[in-house]
């Protein structure tokens, strides 16, 4: 539980060792690419955080924890594995030994990002920082565009067009690509038929992954946002150079996750040149203003990150760079509309106690004995609004409809909800936020047993929800009418479903 508050304080080495000098940086690219013992760590430092990856699989499959712990952990995991798991594999697939190749694998398929080292090798070092490369971020992109066009981008390349590698080994690529993928859902799969607790650890699973990814993303946009490489006279691109790249010079930080802030150097491998060959260019490095993880903060709040580096991006960009972006198909902010307001309505009509129930003798809508089927007949109306674009908004929820037991009963909530994918005329939301569910108290109802899951005052019983969850599909049929299905994740107790329509209203 300390993990997170003890990394944030740690940062402040950062002050007590201060940045690297340019003759340090390079003496200790040498040394730490170089050196035989340091080599042996890295090994044994990967193995160590597998080894943790697999000690919570095992705990979180074999013992029973509370809803806050499984996301806790799986947040502090995804944090974990990202700035020292990823930072390590990513490192050990540019190696040559099996035994680093193989465990840069096993990491991939603990974060479930099986496709990272091809689209890395062959995608990300090829096409970095030109226009055909939707994983490097222009200038004025927001991270939120970018998240989403970077993973279509990505799943497209790696399973579907694999336009962006080499014409020699596509289709090697792409069957390697696959067969990654299949090991990967299989070691998942095998983990969670033989864990007790499979719905929990899957939990935990997807959300260290989904954080270690997100993570992933971010920092890919802030190395190299708003930089380019510029073609010349016959349509070739530049090699990479260090001004290709953002960076953060200070020791700690470099030195706990394995000098990825160092970034252009990764690209470039100066560190193999000797300091006359590499100092030439090394003044031209561009530096982030604050730390890497602030950035990475800051990066989700694009007014603030635009506010802090366009100007920076400006000062490095060439004058050949500033007319390639000119042409870029970006599009002004007095071009763009958004959607910003609609109202709801939704038949909510269909339940599923995934265990069954004990009590469906009481359940006079249940589609099978044990309760596990129940139709209800109802409806939700809603009300959302859109503060930032088409990204972020609020809404608010009233549900009136009966319950498993064919009784009044309702929900009202309020929340954010957050735009996951959008392609074409489909999107996907997350929604999060307090749920406060009510019904008429089941005391009426000759044979109940009360199970403690309800308060009750008076002849209501009542449940309030902090983390109230919704996952929303919705298909535009025209720009004044979304048809969409709702899915309530409330494992392992009830999960419901509901289908409708909202109406916006500009």
């Amino acid at each position: 539980y300390f993990f997170i508050p003890i990394l944030t304080v740690a940062n402040l080495m950062n002050i007590v060792l201060g940045k690297f000098t340019k003759h340090e940086l390079l003496e200790e690219l040498k040394f730490y690419y170089s050196d035989r013992k340091l080599n042996t760590i890295k090994v044994v430092s990967m193995l160590f955080f597998i080894c943790a990856n697999l000690l919570f699989f095992w705990l979180m499959g074999n013992f029973l924890f509370s809803t806050f712990s499984i996301i806790y952990f799986g947040l502090v995991f995804g944090i974990l594995n990202c700035s020292f798991l990823l930072a390590l594999s990513h490192e050990f697939l540019h190696e040559k030994s099996i035994l680093k190749k193989v465990l840069a694998n096993l990491g991939l398929y603990i974060i479930a990002i099986p496709f990272f080292g091809n689209d890395h090798i062959y995608g990300h070092h090829n096409k970095v920082c030109t226009t055909e490369d939707k994983t490097s971020a222009y200038l004025g992109l927001s991270f939120y565009k970018y998240l989403i066009n970077a993973s279509f981008y990505r799943l497209k390349e790696s399973y579907l067009a694999i336009n962006n590698y080499p014409e020699n080994s596509k289709k090697k690529i792409l069957v390697i690509n696959i067969i990654n993928a299949f090991i990967n859902i299989i070691i998942i799969a095998c983990l969670a038929f033989i864990f007790k607790f499979r719905f929990q650890f899957l939990v935990f699973f997807v959300t260290q992954a989904f954080v270690t990814y997100l993570m992933y993303e971010i920092s890919n946009y802030v190395q190299h946002y708003g930089l380019s490489r510029k073609k010349d006279s016959e349509g070739n691109y530049e090699p990479f150079k260090l001004n290709n790249a953002w960076n953060y010079t200070h020791k700690y930080t470099n030195y706990i996750t394995f000098f990825v802030p160092i970034h252009s150097y990764h690209h470039v491998h100066k560190f193999n040149y000797d300091h006359q060959n590499s100092g030439q260019v090394d003044e031209q490095l561009p530096v982030l203003p604050y730390s890497y993880f602030i950035m990475m903060l800051i990066a989700l709040i694009p007014p603030l990150w635009h506010k802090i580096m366009d100007k920076r991006c400006r000062k490095i960009l060439q004058i050949g760079f500033i007319i390639v972006l000119l042409s870029f198909p970006m599009q002004s902010k007095a071009q763009v509309t958004y959607r910003k307001n609609n109202f709801g309505i939704k038949y909510f009509g269909f339940s599923i106690h995934p265990k069954g129930d004990k009590q469906a003798h009481l359940m006079p809508y249940k589609l099978d004995k044990n309760g596990v089927f129940i139709l209800n007949f109802g409806t939700i109306v809603s009300y959302q609004h859109n503060v930032y674009k088409d990204l972020i908004s609020v809404k608010i929820a009233q549900g009136f409809y009966s319950d498993s037991g064919g009784l009044p009963s309702g929900h009202t909530h309020i929340g954010f909800r957050i735009m996951c994918l959008e392609k074409n005329k489909h999107s996907l939301l997350f929604g999060f936020g307090p749920t406060l569910v009510y019904r008429k108290n089941w005391n009426c109802k000759p044979g109940y047993v009360t199970t403690g899951l309800f308060k009750e005052y008076k002849n209501i019983q009542y449940k309030f929800v902090w983390y109230g969850g919704e996952i929303e599909y919705n298909y535009k049929l025209n720009d004044k009418i979304d048809l969409n299905a709702n899915f309530l994740p409330g494992y392992p107790l009830i999960m419901s479903f509901g289908f409708g329509m909202r109406m916006w209203l500009n």
